[in-house]
């Protein structure tokens, strides 16, 4: 079992980017501003809000057109 224990890998030696983002998390530093966390729920929450309203539209458009 000594043997398959990997002390160091050089297959990968660039870095990708989201090592800042870890070592942040794991800080609880916050790695971006307030700005975009509230526009990016914004975005985020949009296609549910559609998602979800579309079907009482589609009944609506259908009770409207047989005259309730």
């Amino acid at each position: 079992m000594e043997m398959m224990k990997v002390t160091g890998s050089t297959f990968s030696s660039m870095n990708t980017g989201y090592q800042n983002y870890f070592d942040a998390f794991i800080r609880d530093k916050v790695n971006y501003s307030e700005d975009e966390t509230e526009e990016g729920a914004v975005q985020q929450a949009i296609p549910y809000i559609i998602f979800l309203l579309f079907p009482i539209f589609i009944v609506l458009l259908i009770a409207l057109r047989k005259g309730i």
